[in-house]
């Protein structure tokens, strides 16, 4: 150390010495978390379900029901933790329904809702296509469902994500069977649609992606959002 600094070094070193040792701090007080159990709104004959955290602030539980030969879409909002009494969205009796791929509920900010779910489109095994219904008056009635998708081919069209894009639209994604026959790949695809039922036009998000993952969403704001799927490579 050069002598220039050895006052310097002294002085540091005094200093720390008089301040003395740091106070300890307390202890964070333990807390244990409150769990309330609470009972379903769905039925014994219920599965496939899906919360979701609404725009509007609210939280959503939508599920399916097996009925009188067919199947039924509900969904019912928690309000000072307590389950509403469930309420319908549609049924139908060629439904494809699975453990894997399961219907979705999103609400916009001044509770306009959308909600998907599958139904076949052929005799085989996975084909089947997304069904899209929405309701301006918070899930009091609901428009005339209409395929997502604009191909109606009988192969598999699923997986889908829906969210509030901005005070006036959804964004949807999905897996498209479009090109299995005739490139054998499986695509991501995108589009928009509104509370009138206005559609707007199918984006090819990933030209080749895994046949039977999951998709998943989430809005970024400023009528954007985040899209997470499971590629495939070329081999």
């Amino acid at each position: 150390m050069n002598g220039s600094m050895l006052p310097i070094a002294l002085a540091v070193l005094l200093s720390l010495a008089a301040c003395g040792p740091p106070e300890p701090r307390p202890e964070p007080e333990a807390t244990t978390p409150r769990l309330r159990l609470l009972d379903s709104p769905a039925g014994p004959a219920a599965g496939q379900p899906r919360l979701h955290d609404g725009a509007d602030g609210r939280t959503y539980l939508s599920w399916v029901e097996a009925r009188a030969g067919g199947h039924v879409l509900l969904f019912a909002t928690l309000t000072d933790r307590r389950w509403s009494a469930p309420r319908e969205i549609a049924s139908g009796r060629d439904w494809f329904v699975n453990w894997a791929d399961v219907p979705s509920l999103c609400a916009l900010a001044d509770g306009g809702l959308a909600a998907h779910w599958l139904e076949r489109m052929g005799e085989g095994t996975y084909a089947y296509g997304v069904r899209v219904a929405v309701s301006p008056d918070g899930g009091a009635n609901w428009n005339a469902p209409r395929w997502l998708h604009e191909d109606e081919t009988p192969t598999e069209h699923g997986f889908a994500s829906i969210v509030a894009l901005d005070g006036e639209r959804f964004a949807a994604t999905w897996l498209d069977g479009n090109a299995l026959e005739s490139r054998g790949e499986m695509e991501l695809r995108g589009r928009t649609f509104d509370l009138r039922g206005a559609f707007g036009d199918e984006q090819v998000i990933d030209s080749r992606v895994c046949e039977c993952c999951a998709t998943s969403a989430v809005a970024l704001g400023g009528g954007s959002s985040f899209v997470v799927h499971r590629d495939r490579g070329a081999e």
